[in-house]
């Protein structure tokens, strides 16, 4: 699920990033959920101001929830489909005949949402709401699509409904209320509260200390916020108590660009997609240092396997638009900077670069000017 580059890909134009943070009604204070974590110890320090926990104190009135192992995160968190596997899909949702049910449409939009068809995934789960407003997956999945794209009010309003529905129920697995708290997790950073995120991330680790989406998401806030050695720790632990994950030699990639070491960064991303041929974010960030090096044509050869293995990245479509302007191809990029706004209407930096580009390159300075107006009014939210 988590298949971010952690980085602003659109630097290369020169962007001066213009960052809007959206207000919510809900009291994210409330909606967290306690859970019992296993109770562990560990030597192994961390640096003073983060909290990967090894354990925590019981809470005093956890939710109730039935036993049931959590290790079955994995199937609910798989790396995005390879091209043979995207096919297969396709086939399947092209010849999709069955039934209505809540359990048949959740299963259509999850198909859906691994296509990155993510308005085609609100339709099947709401869909889903229609035979059972209270349907726990379909509440927890539509709050996912509402992260992905920013909808932050929506998120939080289904977030507590879900949460509603969790305390009001007699039972509920420790899947859904692990799931749930990620889910509020990953909002959380998305409005900028990441002390909250952090609380919540660091309990899920000690709960599970090979869920990787959650040091994955902790690493990649710490970056957001230019605390690099403390992503670091978080990343190296997470290779010390799970298999090597692709996100996490890629969080590494771009901990060692921040201390000017490009050939360590190379090899982190090589690493990356040895680990997973089809982890775009790898492709992206190793093209990105192929620019920076003026070797457009490997960059565009990684760029272009980004695109096939998640045609839905929006970093992929910028760094390829960045790449393509370079080459003196400013009509492809146009058109590249297009796609990426369709796939995602709200993403500033492919409206900024596209702005850039009509300015700079095809003299439409009134349609470029339009494009920054918006900029800036996303980021005056």
């Amino acid at each position: 699920m988590l298949r971010q580059n952690f980085r602003l890909t659109s630097l290369v134009f020169g962007l001066a990033a213009v960052l809007g943070s959206c207000s919510t009604t809900k009291n994210s204070d409330e909606l967290d959920i306690k859970m019992k974590p296993v109770i562990t110890n560990s030597d192994e320090e961390a640096p003073s101001n983060v909290d990967v926990r090894d354990g925590a104190v019981e809470y005093q009135n956890p939710v109730s929830v039935m036993p049931k192992n959590v290790m079955e995160w994995q199937k609910f968190f798989k790396p995005a489909p390879t091209s043979v596997e995207r096919d297969v899909l396709e086939a399947k949702l092209r010849h999709w005949d069955k039934p209505d049910t809540p359990s048949n449409l959740i299963q259509k939009g999850r198909t859906e949402m691994a296509l990155g068809r993510f308005k085609a995934a609100e339709v099947s789960f709401r869909a889903v709401l229609r035979h059972s407003a209270s349907h726990h997956e379909a509440l927890l999945e539509l709050s996912h699509i509402y992260i992905k794209q920013r909808r932050l009010d929506e998120a939080f309003e289904f977030l507590q409904d879900l949460f509603d529905e969790i305390n009001l129920s007699e039972e509920v697995t420790t899947s859904l209320v692990f799931r749930y708290r990620y889910a509020l997790s990953l909002a959380l950073i998305a409005r900028g509260d990441r002390d909250k995120a952090h609380a919540v991330l660091s309990d899920l680790i000690g709960i599970d200390k090979t869920f990787t989406p959650a040091y994955t998401a902790l690493a990649s806030s710490y970056i957001g916020v230019d605390k690099y050695e403390v992503a670091k720790f978080i990343a190296k632990r997470a290779l010390d108590r799970a298999k090597g994950h692709p996100s996490l030699f890629n969080i590494l990639g771009l901990i060692a660009e921040s201390e000017d070491r490009q050939v360590a960064a190379m090899g982190w991303y090589n690493k990356a997609i040895k680990a997973d041929a089809n982890y775009a974010p790898a492709f992206v960030n190793r093209a990105n240092l192929h620019l920076r090096q003026f070797e457009y044509e490997l960059a565009k050869q990684d760029l272009d396997r980004a695109v096939r293995a998640d045609p839905h990245n929006i970093e992929a479509h910028i760094s390829l638009a960045v790449t393509q302007r370079k080459t003196g191809k400013t009509d492809q990029a146009k058109k590249t900077l297009e796609t990426a706004i369709t796939i995602d209407p709200k993403n500033i930096f492919a409206r900024y670069n596209l702005g850039i580009l009509l300015a700079e390159d095809l003299d439409r300075p009134h349609q470029a000017i339009r494009l920054f107006q918006e900029v800036l009014h996303s980021g005056a939210k």
